[in-house]
């Protein structure tokens, strides 16, 4: 009888055992509807649409098609998809086209430009000494930045990028952009024609806050202090000593960025982008890995009967000023839809 009751209790304590171990390995991840990617700021929701946080909801659904990636947008999957308007100030606006694969996350990013330029002017630009011997950047194109919250930093839905950039001081050169509270971090991507986009690369940094007892209005302050570049070859490198506002190397006409010789590779070199200018505006096709190695950047992951939300903020820089930068003055939803979610 004790050996019976022995083998019954050790089979017991074997199924126990074994139903710990496979809850706490994930288990089906459909099952639970959650994903752990690493970031905070997904609203996971399973089988079930999560509220609106933001006026600007841009639904990403799974299509088994890859596009080619150079700039044209002339895919028949993106000529299938309705753009959603993401508005920016100064009545300024980019449309946006998006889906995943089981790979990647794809968007076609369409704007028009606010300046008035040809093909030939997307030329890379130079820094000029003014006379009254400051140097000022000198540039005719547009570059176009996407910043997604990683932190769930409270003003983000409703100030967009605003709280990271451009209004820490009047002083152009000493603006910075970061986070206020130590441990937020938000991921940007930069393109921009003459530095990333000749690398065929849109630039991704984490930004994150300021250092403890950094002066932003010294007036060697480094405005990129910030920005943690990924590791890996982006093709290209900030042209300024971290005690100098001129670039360098080189007197007036020293570029603020050089472009080397060297291969984009590694997380530096994990959105693959081609943009092109034509009929007044921008196209820029991009592709990202949806799952990269790196923990702190964003995970584009969901569940086959949920929903997954990441907010981002878009701003459109035209470089004919260092100043003149249009940006979107409230964040905006990517909203992952499952695979078996119903139309």
């Amino acid at each position: 009888m004790k050996s019976i009751v022995k083998q019954i209790f050790v089979l017991f304590l074997v199924f126990t055992v074994s139903a710990a171990l496979l809850t706490g390995c994930g288990g089906n991840e459909a099952d639970n509807g959650t994903v752990d990617n690493g970031t905070s700021s997904q609203n996971e929701t399973p089988g079930e649409k999560p509220e609106d946080l933001t006026s600007t909801i841009v639904d990403c659904r799974f299509i088994d098609a890859q596009p080619t990636i150079d700039g044209s947008g002339d895919d028949e999957v993106w000529a299938n998809l309705e753009p959603v308007t993401v508005e920016l100030e100064s009545s300024m606006w980019v449309d946006v086209k998006t889906y995943y694969d089981n790979d990647n996350v794809y968007f076609l990013f369409d704007w028009i430009s606010d300046m008035t330029m040809s093909p030939d002017d997307s030329t890379p630009g130079f820094w000029k000494k003014d006379t009254d011997g400051n140097w000022t950047w000198d540039s005719k194109m547009d570059s176009l930045s996407v910043a997604w919250d990683l932190s769930d930093i409270p003003e983000f839905l409703e100030t967009g990028c605003t709280p990271l950039c451009h209004d820490q001081s009047n002083v152009v050169d000493n603006r910075f952009m970061g986070t206020e509270v130590p441990g937020d971090i938000v991921e940007l991507w930069v393109w921009s024609p003459a530095v990333s986009g000749m690398k065929n690369i849109m630039a991704s940094y984490l930004l994150t806050d300021i250092p403890a007892g950094t002066d932003s209005e010294d007036p060697n302050f480094d405005n990129k202090i910030t920005w943690e570049k990924l590791p890996g070859e982006y093709g290209f490198f900030y042209n300024r000593d971290q005690n100098e506002k001129k670039p360098a190397e080189g007197d007036e006409g020293a570029p603020l960025y050089i472009i080397n010789e060297d291969n984009p590779s590694g997380e530096a070199a994990l959105i693959q982008a081609v943009g092109k200018f034509d009929f007044g505006g921008y196209i820029l096709e991009i592709a990202r890995p949806r799952n990269p190695s790196n923990r702190d950047l964003t995970h584009f992951d969901v569940s086959d009967n949920g929903y997954a939300d990441f907010y981002f903020a878009i701003a459109m820089h035209s470089l004919e000023e260092r100043e003149n930068h249009k940006t979107a003055e409230t964040a905006s939803t990517l909203r992952l839809i499952g695979k078996s979610v119903a139309e």
